[in-house]
């Protein structure tokens, strides 16, 4: 398992609604000692107690974070008459438990207070087994057992160079779902090979035994995109949602779409000078919504719904989900199966979200009570190949017809939701589902590829590409026997190309996650700071905005004097109430309510912006009435460099400052919240 890419950082005062969530969590009040709500007033006091020990150094907190996401929480304060011993407690939010995300938040704490502490203590209730075998796991010894909590302790070293998160959790991929994913990815690469090297012709025109054999690889690499979908589908039933992984995902097709596009413009290959208008720039720049990949965007939507319909499945009984199936296969996949129409408003040809989500769904079902008709590897394997022999006769026959002019859908039996391509599909799947997980080394071998394997789709799936590689490898020009060895070698090539590229792209999004979350480190480390740097920048660009439409299109029948401070004026106004309603809400969080109190609180606030517009306004007087300087120049890097810092610095300590009575009264009330 690689790195996981979650920090840790401080714990701050706005996490005070996101602690309050998670302790009120039903799982986390009954593993407790006191399992009684806590109150929103009760929680206010005790958090305000806790962010003052925490500015004190007599406690510390910390949240695990994936990205701006909150993962979980981890409280350590001293043990009462034994500084060196830090007791700690934490909580996972729900949706991310078991994840390994408490070990994680464990180790992290161990890294962060090294040299603080030299032992951890957990207390925990004996049917807390999950905690205790976490603690366990980490190296906690159980030191004693009270009537009501067993009480753990852990040694912490001065400088901790024990085991990751990544080595301790300990997850083995699926080898056996892991080598079917390369598997199909190189059937996939496989239809490709035979549909843009113009290997397929109409069975009905052209019978010969060359033809008829790449119709049965068609045949049998049909069934790969389903499978894909469905390998996904068999482990979403424990799906959590992750935004790291799926901006992941999209930035993987973003990377793809542009960066190809961007080395054949550098070495100026024919496709892209031949084929390059505004058109095909749109589906580079925006390769998810222009479906420059279909499959990817299919892909991406799966991965949101993925979340959704795991709890989905868990919740509904056998039956119902049954008749759900039923329902959805009826529809998308039994019409199309046995009339071979067009269906108008229906027919996707298994190319769209709802046939996939239906894919999905199955895979799900198996994943929780399994097939009944492929139970065995050799029955698994029956229904592949029979299925795929049946695709021949059903597409000659399409042909035929279609050529005696009966109807105008032909090809219907390739269709990723057609009947034999759907059994042929779950025959594949179960095949490898029923081998045994692990004792395979070919299989082993295969799944280390699994990582890549989309990389490979996004890569050879090119649009400057796709038609180019068939043309690189000469896929039309090989005849007789030769033909037999070109295909499984340009297939391995392709993929391993592919591969080696998109683990090339994995190192170099890995260096980037790391960046972005020293980044993330720096921005909560000064939370407060940074989002005043970002409201002030919004509204300075509010500033700009308005004073460009006031003074250049407004005023613009006045003199140079009355223009620009009119100008200036009309904008500081709009400016002020946007920063207001900013300031309150994003930076410093007021708590104030009431007509009369918001209302004193934002005369303070403009009493306060008055005073550095009247500066603001005496330098642009100065500079640009005065000295004749450009007088956007000076509105952008003069008056707002020196009204940003001086807003803050009384937005800090004068406006949203909190009452001296109110904090002396949390400084005193030092309740303690009832918490595991």
């Amino acid at each position: 398992m690689g790195k996981t890419h979650h920090y840790l950082r401080k714990s701050l005062p706005t996490d005070r609604k996101r602690y309050f969530d998670w302790t009120n969590d039903p799982q986390v009040r009954e593993a407790s000692f006191s399992g009684d709500p806590i109150g929103w007033e009760e929680h206010k006091a005790w958090y305000a107690s806790f962010m003052e020990r925490i500015a004190e150094g007599e406690a510390d907190g910390f949240v695990l974070m994936d990205f701006f996401m909150g993962l979980g929480q981890v409280r350590i304060e001293p043990l009462k008459g034994d500084k060196n011993c830090g007791v700690l407690s934490y909580s996972i939010a729900e949706e991310f438990r078991g994840k390994g995300c408490a070990t994680e938040l464990l180790l992290g704490a161990e890294k962060k207070l090294a040299g603080r502490y030299k032992r951890f203590r957990a207390e925990v209730k004996p049917e807390n087994t999950a905690s205790i075998a976490l603690l366990k796991s980490l190296g906690y010894k159980q030191i004693t057992e009270k009537e009501d909590r067993l009480v753990f302790e852990k040694d912490i070293p001065e400088k901790t160079d024990g085991p990751t998160a990544a080595a301790v959790i300990k997850k083995p991929r699926d080898m056996r779902f892991e080598a079917l994913r390369v598997i199909a990815m190189l059937m996939i690469i496989l239809l490709h090979y035979l549909d843009k090297g113009n290997l397929l012709e109409p069975l009905a025109s052209k019978k010969t035994a060359s033809n008829y054999g790449f119709w049965f690889l068609e045949a049998m690499a049909l069934c790969s995109v389903n499978v894909y979908v469905m390998i996904s589908g068999y482990f979403a039933v424990d799906a959590r949602f992750s935004l790291r992984k799926f901006l992941r995902l999209w930035a993987q097709v973003f990377f793809y779409s542009v960066i190809v596009a961007a080395v054949i413009f550098l070495f100026k290959l024919e496709s892209f000078t031949d084929h390059m208008n505004l058109y095909e720039l749109s589906r580079l720049v925006f390769p998810i919504s222009s479906g420059h990949y279909w499959f990817a965007t299919v892909f991406l939507l799966l991965t949101l719904f993925a979340p959704f319909l795991g709890q989905g499945m868990k919740k509904l009984s056998k039956i119902q989900f049954q008749y759900i199936l039923i329902c959805l296969l009826c529809f998308s996949c039994g019409l199309k199966t046995v009339f071979p129409e067009h269906f108008a408003g229906t027919e996707d040809h298994g190319v769209g979200l709802f046939w996939f989500l239906t894919v999905f769904l199955l895979a799900g079902y198996i994943r929780l009570y399994g097939l009944p008709f492929a139970k065995t590897k050799l029955t698994a394997a029956l229904w592949f190949v029979l299925s795929s022999l049946c695709v021949l006769p059903c597409i000659l026959l399409y042909d035929t017809l279609e050529e005696k002019g009966f109807m105008y859908a032909t090809l219907l039996a390739d269709d990723y939701n057609h009947g034999l391509i759907l059994l042929g599909s779950l025959g594949l799947f179960m095949l490898f589902a029923n081998m045994k997980s692990g004792k395979s080394r070919v299989l082993a071998f295969i799944g280390r590829f699994a990582p890549y394997a989309f990389g490979v789709y996004l890569l050879h799936e090119h649009i400057f590409l796709q038609y180019l590689w068939p043309k690189w490898l000469h896929v039309e020009d090989i005849y007789g026997p030769l033909r037999a060895l070109h295909i499984p070698a340009s297939l391995v090539l392709i993929f391993a190309v592919g591969a080696f590229v998109d683990f090339i792209r994995s190192k170099i999004f890995a260096l980037v996650e790391d960046l972005i979350d020293w980044a993330c480190g720096i921005y909560y480390a000064k939370k407060e700071v940074w989002d005043y740097l970002i409201a002030g920048f919004a509204a300075t660009v509010v500033s700009w905005l308005t004073y460009f439409i006031f003074a250049m299109i407004v005023f613009a029948f006045l003199n140079d004097t009355w223009r620009v401070l009119l100008g200036n004026a009309a904008s500081w106004t709009i400016t002020v109430v946007f920063a207001y309603v900013v300031n309150r809400v994003f930076v410093f969080h007021s708590e104030t309510k009431g007509f009369k109190a918001v209302g004193k609180e934002f005369v303070e606030f403009v009493a306060a912006r008055l005073f550095s517009f009247g500066l603001e306004e005496l330098i642009m007087f100065v500079f640009v009435t005065l000295l004749g300087w450009n007088e956007l120049l000076v509105k952008i890097l003069i008056a707002s460099i020196v009204v940003i810092v001086l807003n803050y610095f009384l937005s800090k300590l004068w406006i949203f400052k909190k009452p001296a009575k109110e904090k002396e009264k949390t400084t005193k009330e030092k309740t303690k919240e009832k918490k595991a």
